[in-house]
């Protein structure tokens, strides 16, 4: 796939619609990109069973009217020492340049689950300076835009899950 003009020029809708989005610099990607917008989840609020229970945590944009207050004065004293809360997501914007690999398989799990349309994972077994983070991306997204038997509009439909799904991936990696 790397050098298939074909194939990456069936995707550039859904890729161009992952860039725009990102580039607009709306709120909601700042706030994921920022530190101090995430607050932690009631677990009672949480479902699953306790043996499957991790700590969740909501995004919020912390300028809007009525945000809660993260770390209340602890954000306020980093604030004030000239902390940027933004640096960690440069950071992370420059390790993933350089360490993420997209991958197109098919992301088919076990019978009687569920079909994703990707996954995001990093081996937990390899030093920092070694690590990739592996983004797949289910083929059954990209097939249709690659045959002439589908519509214009289900293409479209195909590119923007295919941008949707991008998005969401790269908002696991961050």
């Amino acid at each position: 796939m790397q050098h298939d003009d074909f194939i990456w020029a069936a995707m550039q809708p859904g890729l161009q619609l992952a860039t725009r989005v990102i580039s607009m610099n709306h709120p909601y990607w700042h706030s994921i990109l920022d530190i101090f917008c995430y607050q932690q989840v009631d677990p009672n609020r949480d479902p699953r069973p306790l043996v499957d229970k991790t700590d969740l945590f909501s995004v919020f944009d912390r300028f809007e009217p009525g945000a809660p207050p993260i770390l209340g004065q602890q954000r306020d004293n980093f604030e004030r020492r000239g902390f940027d809360s933004a640096a960690p997501a440069r950071v992370a914007a420059q390790f993933l340049a350089e360490r993420l690999d997209l991958i197109i398989t098919s992301c088919g799990l076990e019978k009687n689950e569920k079909t994703t349309w990707g996954v995001t994972y990093a081996p937990h077994d390899r030093e920092v300076h070694d690590m990739r983070i592996t983004m797949e991306i289910n083929a059954e997204i990209i097939w249709p835009l690659l045959v002439p038997q589908y519509t214009a509009a289900e293409k479209a439909m195909c590119s923007f899950m295919l941008g949707a799904t991008l998005l969401h991936e790269l908002a696991v990696c961050i």
